[in-house]
């Protein structure tokens, strides 16, 4: 694996262990949730072994996190910046998939529809039902 790789595993690691301990999970019992070994587990949080998408996305549901909390800082690791300190064009097409991530993780589904009917009749675009 290259370095940049190993940086972006060790962070999908460490952001799995934080939700994990979270959600007060040991790690032999979220392994049994996603069908692995403790053992697996332990090797993907501290970013030895590259986790599946399978993988990953039973454990956001298993830890109720949307699969973007794990991946929020992959392009800060690739670029090598901070994407927080960086002011960024509201029309640049990374920062509006941004705020489509930021709406997709909004829980409370009326709100959620509420909102994104907001921008559509802003827009004149026909609302969701």
């Amino acid at each position: 694996m290259r370095l940049v790789d190993q940086d972006i595993e060790k962070l999908i690691g460490q952001r799995l262990k934080k939700a994990r301990l979270e959600a007060g999970l040991t790690q032999a019992a979220l392994a049994e949730k996603i069908g692995i070994k403790f053992q697996q587990l332990q090797k993907y949080e501290s970013g030895k072994n590259r986790i599946s998408s399978s993988k990953l996305l039973q454990s956001a549901i298993t830890l109720d996190q949307p699969v973007s909390y794990f991946l929020c800082d992959a392009r800060a690791v690739l670029t090598g910046r901070q994407l927080l300190s960086e002011p960024r064009s509201l029309d640049d097409d990374e920062t509006i998939f941004g705020y489509g991530l930021i709406v997709h993780e909004i829980r409370d589904p009326a709100f959620r529809r509420s909102f994104i009917n907001l921008i559509r009749r802003h827009n004149k675009i026909a609302e969701i039902t």
